[in-house]
């Protein structure tokens, strides 16, 4: 393995199965806690998935040493959609974080709403399973479009995909205007 590619594992592995599970384990199990939002944990939970798209060669063992010898292609594919999809979930869970507190601050009587909580808590994560099998039905419709051309992780190689996790996020900056 790689300098370079040490460097880009350890990063994820430290923020997002380390430091966040320790956040995770704070909010659950400290006393004297005051009650954490679960729009704020779900935020937590999207990036340690984030980052666990990233790891999922390096825990499979077969990192990408050349492009000569790419991984399997299952496992290749399952990451290639994991990080697409990742972007979709990461996005949203910060809108609704964001859109959540901005409720908190100005409308009082949101905090008694249970359709909309639960709303903001699942959505993301509806919107990351229907990503996910989008891309999945893609890749499994158009295996060429699946490479390992660089070091650490397997992508899409076609605009089609590309630009689907950037349109999503568009789309929620113009809702939230």
């Amino acid at each position: 393995m790689q300098l370079i590619q040490v460097v880009y594992y350890v990063l994820p592995l430290l923020g997002g199965h380390i430091g966040i599970p320790i956040s995770l384990a704070t909010i659950f199990f400290a006393r004297n806690q005051s009650k954490r939002d679960p729009t704020y944990i779900s935020f937590l939970i999207s990036w340690s998935v984030f980052a666990t798209s990233d790891l999922i060669l390096l825990y499979a063992g077969q990192e990408i040493e050349s492009p000569s010898k790419p991984p399997p292609h299952t496992l290749c594919l399952i990451q290639a959609c994991l990080i697409y999809a990742r972007f979709v979930l990461v996005s949203t869970t910060t809108f609704t974080l964001t859109f959540t507190l901005w409720l908190d601050v100005r409308i009082h009587a949101f905090r008694n709403s249970l359709v909309i909580r639960a709303l903001l808590l699942w959505a993301p994560w509806v919107f990351f399973a229907i990503s996910l099998v989008v891309f999945l039905v893609y890749a499994s419709l158009n295996p060429s479009a699946l490479a390992t051309e660089g070091i650490f992780y397997c992508n899409f190689v076609t605009n089609d995909v590309c630009h689907t996790p950037g349109d999503v996020e568009l789309f929620q900056a113009i809702q939230a205007r």
